[in-house]
């Protein structure tokens, strides 16, 4: 599910034991509302690379206890997403199906 070497859970080396279930759930979650993409080799079906994004418009708590035990694993990263959020986006003002990309 989460790699090793995958940098948030590479910095929070959450004990697979708990974190399994909790990482399933949140990633059939994300699949379910088709924000989660993976690519693989044709020919050998290797995991090639995966992709996670969100709904901003969404709480993610309001999914139910499964994830809210989920998000304290990666309570700094959650905290440096919405510094990020609030800096550089107007979360209020996007509306359901919008993409939002930031140019500089």
């Amino acid at each position: 599910m989460f790699l090793a070497d995958e940098p948030t859970t590479h910095r929070h080396a959450p004990n697979p034991v708990v974190f399994s279930s909790q990482a399933s759930f949140y990633i059939k979650s994300l699949a379910r509302k088709g924000l989660s993409f993976i690519s693989r080799d044709e020919c050998s079906k290797d995991l090639l690379g995966f992709i996670f994004t969100l709904d901003m418009a969404e709480d993610p708590r309001e999914e139910g206890p499964s994830m809210v035990a989920f998000l304290p694993h990666f309570r700094e990263t959650v905290a440096m997403i919405d510094e990020l959020e609030n800096f550089y986006l107007n979360i209020a003002s996007l509306s359901p199906g919008q993409c939002c990309t930031y140019f500089r």
